[in-house]
């Protein structure tokens, strides 16, 4: 059964928006680093410093210099 033109641009929308809100990148100014993770959760209380404002959030992200991960907290 063919697509019709709008079920596709449709289709590819919906498949862009998909891909993008899972790529989230941050770049090294945004990233405040504190300590080495495993997964998210592991960010959540060196994330949670009183230094930080509330709303910050801890995600695990590939450390650029080293082969393990390290927690990025980013006011939300």
């Amino acid at each position: 059964m063919a697509l019709s033109k709008v079920q596709l641009v449709v289709l590819l929308m919906a498949c862009f928006l998909l891909f993008t809100s899972q790529s989230k990148a941050y770049t090294i100014n945004e990233c405040n680093f504190r300590g080495k993770c495993n997964t998210t959760a592991d960010c959540k209380v060196p994330c949670e410093d009183p230094e930080f404002p509330p709303g910050t959030i801890g995600t695990c992200v590939k450390d650029l210099l080293g082969s393990g991960f390290l927690c990025c907290c980013t006011v939300g």
